[in-house]
């Protein structure tokens, strides 16, 4: 598979398999380039501010706890 298709397709994946079925195979695979990389730009945005606020709300001592004898 050349090169772009295989990129092309792990962008079909992507936004299917994120989008809770809001983006069918069909509908991205004919979405126009512009508006593809759109929706995975704000993907990617909104999954890198969920990591954000989950670390930032994660307690400072998480520290897995080890039984001592």
């Amino acid at each position: 598979m050349p090169e772009h298709k295989s990129d092309l397709h792990e962008e079909i994946f992507t936004l299917s398999y994120n989008s809770n079925g809001a983006f069918p195979f069909k509908d991205v695979y004919e979405m126009p380039v512009f508006i593809r990389q759109f929706y995975l730009r704000k993907l990617i945005d909104t999954k890198n501010k969920e990591e954000e606020a989950m670390k930032k709300n994660a307690p400072e001592n998480a520290k897995p706890s080890t039984k001592r004898r």
